[in-house]
């Protein structure tokens, strides 16, 4: 029985330590940050997350944390957020939602990553779902674009909720669910492909900068989910209609899961049997 205690009190103690490091990586005040409601925190977090993370563009993975870090899944969440703090480091939107679930995970929340889509195209993104809150529901949060799900009052939006009433109502115009945050944060694109980006016609490069990194650029971005998805010049959702002579709204993209939940069969049970009873 002692040895159990010492073992229970050796978890918390690590577990705690994992805590503050991320508090501390993120500079969130953990006297302040305890205060909050859960919501709040995973909120808070998600927002943190999205404002240190850099979604650059170097096609040969020069950037890549996976090129630079093969090992980057082994790696404790307070190393990794401080390789990001410190170097010019690319990472997807995949990578972002398993960052974030991780996150989560460490702060004793259920957690997996949803990938939807249309598969085998560039059209296909990646969010975090986590289970808190009141009524235990299943949020998605998406560092990537800054965004997270709410009702028409502006409410948490469950996420089965969402599938429910996307099944339901599959029409080209639906209310808006999301509750985006806009930041401005440092987007790094390798300089041999820096003329083919038409700065007059992306709006999310909102300042030009002088390179202070060999062979990459430094821009200002605005991280802003309209403007990633309906942009006229390159909106994810403008490229895919553009292609496909289609009307489709982002939206219905949640309808086509990708890949596994992993580590939540059942929530992927739900979904499933959701969008095809």
């Amino acid at each position: 029985m002692l040895i159990a205690i010492i073992l229970w009190f050796s978890n918390c103690s690590r577990t705690n330590s994992a805590r503050d490091q991320i508090l501390k990586a993120l500079e969130l005040n953990s006297t302040e940050f305890e205060i909050l409601d859960d919501f709040e925190k995973v909120d808070l977090l998600r927002f943190r997350l999205s404002s240190l993370i850099n979604r650059g563009y170097t096609p040969e993975s020069h950037w890549s944390i996976a090129e630079k870090y093969p090992d980057w899944h082994q790696k404790e969440i307070a190393e990794l957020l401080a390789i990001l703090k410190s170097e010019p480091i690319h990472l997807s939107c995949g990578k972002v939602s398993y960052l974030l679930g991780e996150i989560y995970l460490d702060f004793g929340w259920e957690a997996t990553t949803f990938n939807f889509g249309i598969d085998g195209t560039p059209f296909t993104h990646e969010v975090t779902l986590v289970e808190c809150c009141e009524q235990d529901k299943v949020l998605m949060e998406d560092a990537y674009f800054n965004a997270t799900l709410q009702d028409s009052l502006g409410r948490a939006l469950d996420f089965f909720d969402f599938i429910r009433e996307l099944k339901i109502s599959y029409i080209p115009r639906m209310p808006n669910h999301f509750e985006y945050d806009s930041i401005v944060v440092s987007l790094f694109i390798d300089a041999s492909v820096s003329s083919t980006y038409q700065l007059n016609c992306h709006p999310g490069f909102v300042l030009d900068q002088q390179p202070n990194i060999e062979d990459v650029i430094v821009y200002d971005y605005l991280v802003y989910q309209p403007l990633a998805l309906y942009d006229s010049c390159y909106g994810i959702m403008t490229e895919l209609n553009r292609e496909l002579d289609s009307s489709l709204i982002y939206e219905q993209l949640f309808l086509n899961r990708i890949s596994e939940m992993v580590g939540q069969p059942e929530w992927q049970q739900r979904y499933d049997q959701l969008v095809k009873p």
